[in-house]
């Protein structure tokens, strides 16, 4: 009998140690953040105070102004009086709030698109939103038209769109959008008359903002009112509902790289939930995430990935950033990490990978990793080894998980033979 107990007694103590083993390795730290959203709000600009029967009147104004004569002239001195954020709320309340009057959105997005304005570039994110919502395809290439004026090409893909578009499906106004697109890919081409020119040239700015966000010749004025305007589209990363935090997610993954830097600084706020939608925003954004990096989140990664609610999150940043150098910081993790982080790393070193054959060799690779980080693992040994990629068979791994890991493994190529070439 006695015989027995010590048996079971060394396997308890063996059961034990492991247990506590795997409590040192997952047990994860709830650090101290600042308020760093509402340090912000706290002295930031806002827009004025009106609604939508304001708008009306002073869009109004401005069809009066265009009459000339005696009463143009009155009109004229009252809209000299107001303000750019003044303008540019009521024509934002406009196509916000008018769901039925589609020429009278039409007009306010045009004269949105005025540059005697714009110097105020507040406007940017919520027009940028009405991407989103707009359903007037005609509208959509004079929202394009004026975030283009401020720097952005964030209304591109629609002007692609409507180019492509066969008329196949009915479509109210199409080829008055067509048109419109037309012109606008003229103006951007510096007023080219040639289409098939036009359309290489805009397919050429598509390209480099897909990969900077940037915009050849036009920079966005990264003023104090715009950032104002960020911080609060940020702070709807607070919301418990989630549509206001998937339109913030729409907006800031196509702004221009400046606007990175206020989900960089965000990444480090006392709400875990904000934490969580800023690193995972930027997460999407391999083409500007390197500036967030560069301006806040390489100190605070550290902090944020041994954080009980961050660590995922953070890691799966650095696998954006598709920079080898990443790959210090993520094997720790592979070795060490609980489940979830190895996950994590794995999937981010496939899309870093820098490292030697001989460690991933020696690497293990069985069920302490799920099947997704598994196949990552394995795309990435056979790749440093130099062999012909062969697809792994793994029990539970989802064919959408798959093609995800071979498309972040082909982009990071990719982009390592652009950097070839440019060298």
């Amino acid at each position: 009998m006695s015989k027995y107990l010590a048996l079971l007694i060394a396997v308890l103590a063996h059961s034990c140690s492991q247990q506590n083993e795997v409590m040192q390795i997952t047990t994860l730290e709830k650090h101290s953040f600042d308020e760093v959203i509402e340090q912000h709000l706290a002295d930031a600009s806002t827009w004025p105070e009106f609604g939508i029967e304001r708008a009306n009147e002073m869009i109004e104004l401005f069809g009066m102004a265009e009459l000339g004569g005696a009463i143009g002239q009155r009109a004229q001195r009252r809209v000299n009086r107001l303000g750019n954020n003044e303008i540019q709320h009521a024509l934002l309340l406009i196509v916000e709030t008018d769901k039925q009057n589609t020429a009278l959105r039409r007009r306010a997005y045009s004269l949105l698109a005025n540059r005697d304005w714009q110097s105020s570039n507040r406007f940017i994110p919520r027009l940028t939103l009405r991407l989103k919502y707009e359903k007037d395809w005609p509208s959509n290439i004079i929202i394009a038209r004026a975030l283009a004026n401020v720097g952005s090409l964030a209304g591109i893909d629609a002007v692609k769109s409507i180019l492509l578009n066969s008329g196949e499906d009915e479509i109210d106004d199409l080829d008055l959008a067509k048109s419109l697109a037309a012109e606008f890919i003229s103006e951007l081409n510096a007023d080219h008359d040639n289409f098939e020119d036009n359309w290489q040239h805009l397919q050429l700015l598509s390209d480099v903002w897909d990969k900077v966000h940037a915009f050849q010749g036009v920079t966005t004025d990264f003023n104090q009112e715009y950032q104002d305007e960020l911080w609060s589209l940020v702070a709807q990363f607070r919301s418990q509902p989630l549509r206001p935090v998937d339109d913030a997610r729409f907006v800031f993954i196509r702004l221009e790289q400046q606007a990175m830097t206020v989900l960089a600084a965000a990444a480090s706020d006392s709400n875990r939930y904000v934490r969580d939608h800023c690193l995972q925003t930027l997460t999407w954004m391999p083409a500007s995430s390197q500036v967030a990096y560069d301006f806040a989140l390489k100190e605070s990664l550290e902090v944020l990935e041994n954080d009980f609610y961050s660590s995922v999150r953070a890691i799966e940043y650095r696998g954006s950033l598709m920079d080898k150098i990443q790959a210090d910081f993520l094997w720790p993790f592979i070795e060490n990490g609980n489940y979830e982080q190895r996950t994590a790393a794995a999937d981010a070193l496939l899309r870093c990978a820098d490292y030697s054959v001989a460690r991933i060799d020696a690497l293990l690779i069985d069920q302490r990793f799920s099947p997704e980080a598994q196949c990552s693992l394995l795309l990435l040994r056979d790749e440093l080894r130099g062999s012909e990629i062969v697809i792994p068979r793994i029990s539970g791994l989802d064919q959408n998980e798959l093609t995800r890991r071979l498309r972040w493994q082909q982009q990071r190529q990719a982009l390592a033979t652009d950097y070839r070439k440019q060298r």
